[in-house]
């Protein structure tokens, strides 16, 4: 399975919001990060090959293209966690992800086993004590911890997340990530915007990162995170060191 994009132009306001972006195919078991600094078009990218958003250009998922493709099938493809949440407050966090498991208006599990695969998503990411809780009542990070198992409810091949540990703990955010690495590896595409590099360095198979609407590095974490990209894209002096157990830590000394 493989993601491709090609010549993605996106405009708000009459101003170029992505500027032809163009990527090698993403391909299954992939943990990509869209990372940048505000304002470099990485929400907006995911939420064009969402297709939440208007754009030009050609996403296609296997070949196919996402806008042609139609609604169920995209709905079994693909899940997708937005910034911004929007799930009707008044239902428990459990029926959230049943309705979750009926989008487009088909189920794909029966629904004798609707309620075990959700008790095993709530399970997965250790919020299972909130099952029967109001969305209502949740923490922004309780709640966007549900966000990304309502994304997993229809078990899609491809996996969208805009910034899902930003709302996080330090001990939610370890787990978040490792599980977002584990998806991937599970044989999905994920793609996930972070803001945090040290995050991204850490788990990431692959890093696209955007400065101004247009990729300007591609590629595994230690070929995209050198002090002279990070310079150019983020305007900062800043050293790439490596912990006792060789992991890559992001330390900035200042402007450029």
């Amino acid at each position: 399975m493989s993601l491709s994009l090609h010549d993605i132009q996106l405009a708000r306001g009459g101003k170029p919001v992505l500027d032809g972006v163009s990527a090698a195919p993403l391909t299954r078991g992939e943990f990509v990060v869209l990372a940048g600094p505000n304002g470099a078009g990485k929400s907006s990218l995911l939420r064009a090959i969402a297709q939440s958003l208007p754009y030009r250009g050609r996403i296609a998922l296997d070949g196919v293209a996402l806008d042609k493709m139609p609604r169920r099938q995209r709905a079994d493809a693909l899940g997708y966690m937005p910034q911004n949440l929007h799930s009707r407050s008044e239902l428990s966090v459990l029926d959230s992800l049943l309705v979750a498991m009926n989008a487009a208006g088909h189920a794909k599990t029966a629904p004798r086993d609707q309620i075990a695969q959700a008790e095993a998503l709530l399970a997965r990411f250790a919020v299972s004590p909130l099952a029967h809780r109001p969305l209502a009542s949740l923490s922004g990070g309780q709640r966007q911890t549900v966000g990304l198992a309502q994304a997993l409810a229809r078990e899609p091949a491809l996996l969208l997340l805009d910034e899902p540990t930003a709302a996080l703990d330090l001990a939610m955010q370890f787990r978040i990530s490792r599980e977002m690495q584990s998806l991937a590896h599970e044989g999905r595409i994920v793609v996930a915007v972070l803001h945090d590099l040290t995050q991204a360095a850490r788990w990431a198979d692959r890093i696209i990162l955007l400065h101004a609407g247009r990729i300007v590095a591609d590629g595994a974490p230690v070929e995209v995170l050198t002090p002279a990209v990070l310079a150019h894209v983020y305007g900062v002096r800043a050293r790439v060191e490596h912990d006792s157990a060789g992991q890559a830590l992001i330390a900035v000394d200042g402007t450029v």
